[in-house]
């Protein structure tokens, strides 16, 4: 599988590098098997994240909030403060022995656990009968779940560091009990902040191909994005499914009905006038004869001749990961 990287992806890949690198030296110092260990799972989900970001196209602060946590941790178990390690540090002293809370492991626990479930809800998002809604009952239930599943995830990593190593600096029980409850904590922070953040306008983007080439509709005057290129599709009403808001926006808007077929991607941008979320399917023309209904002009286009067409900003990611990114492609893409 071919790796593509994003516009700011390298810079983040090379700040990463660079951190384990220079931990790593600090590690290798120290003899700290136990974090050069930790080092090894991190470039594993660099990899993971890196195979995996042309389809599921990883938000940009997300990415920064899983860098901010590696960083955290790797400081943690490296750095000393007042000769202590600062994994050990009490930053608000709460609650006494044997619990000692509130440490800064404990923060690191609330704060990387929050951005597991904020991924989690990413990765679930496209999947969801009505994306349009903020996580409630159920949902919110096993997504804080799927947070804490992540937090399972570490305890079994720890474990597995007490088995394989002479020495670590993994605690007891009551520690691992103390860091699920700080990822309850920051399962249910980042709930709430899912709640209750400002929400994008999520739109659906139909991905129509015919003999190679794909349909592109281009916006109309007086459009805010007027002559811009962009792949068929519309607005997620209150309540509709993806699948079905783009069967009825293709065809009030082409005239021709498609049979809505696999998950391709999701697309994310900051307009000026607004912050949209796109889902794009792949579709297949089933009848109907295509109509300008709502745009000034329609197109297939191959990928060869992709680098020619001034495509909105919010669909240029899924014409990379459609047609993927050549040099020529992405002087425009």
């Amino acid at each position: 599988m071919k790796i593509r990287f994003r516009e700011g992806q390298m810079l983040l890949l090379g700040f990463n590098l660079t951190s384990l690198a220079l931990f790593g030296f600090l590690f290798a110092g120290s003899r700290n098997l136990e974090f050069l260990a930790y080092e090894g799972v991190i470039l594993f989900f660099i990899g993971l994240v890196a195979l995996t970001d042309s389809k599921v196209l990883y938000p940009k602060g997300l990415l920064w909030g899983l860098t901010l946590w590696a960083q955290l941790h790797l400081a943690g178990g490296g750095l000393f403060l007042g000769g202590q390690k600062l994994y050990e540090k009490i930053l608000v002293p709460l609650v006494d022995a044997p619990y000692h809370v509130f440490r800064y492991d404990q923060m690191v626990h609330i704060l990387g656990f929050g951005v597991c479930t904020i991924l989690a809800w990413h990765l679930l998002m496209p999947h969801l009968r009505k994306p349009d809604a903020p996580p409630r009952g159920g949902l919110a239930f096993l997504l804080v779940l799927a947070g804490l599943g992540f937090g399972a995830v570490n305890e079994i990593v720890e474990f597995s560091s007490t088995v394989i190593l002479a020495r670590t600096g993994v605690g007891g029980y009551v520690n691992n009990a103390l860091d699920l409850v700080a990822d309850l904590i920051g399962a249910l922070i980042a709930l709430a902040w899912l709640r209750f953040r400002k929400r994008k306008v999520l739109v659906t983007a139909a991905v129509i191909d015919r003999d190679g080439k794909f349909l592109l509709a281009q916006r109309g005057p007086g459009d805010r994005l007027a002559g811009k290129w962009e792949f068929p599709g519309g607005k997620i009403e209150q309540g509709e499914t993806p699948q079905d808001c783009l069967s009825r926006e293709i065809r009030e808007e082409l005239g021709i009905v498609v049979q809505v077929g696999e998950f391709l991607c999701s697309s994310r941008f900051d307009y000026d006038h607004a912050s949209v979320e796109i889902f794009a399917y792949r579709c297949k023309w089933v009848s109907g004869k295509l109509q300008q209904n709502a745009h000034q002009a329609l197109q297939w286009v191959s990928p060869e001749a992709l680098s020619e067409v001034d495509l909105a900003a919010a669909d240029r990611p899924i014409a990379r990961c459609l047609f993927g990114d050549s040099p020529e492609r992405n002087k425009r893409a």
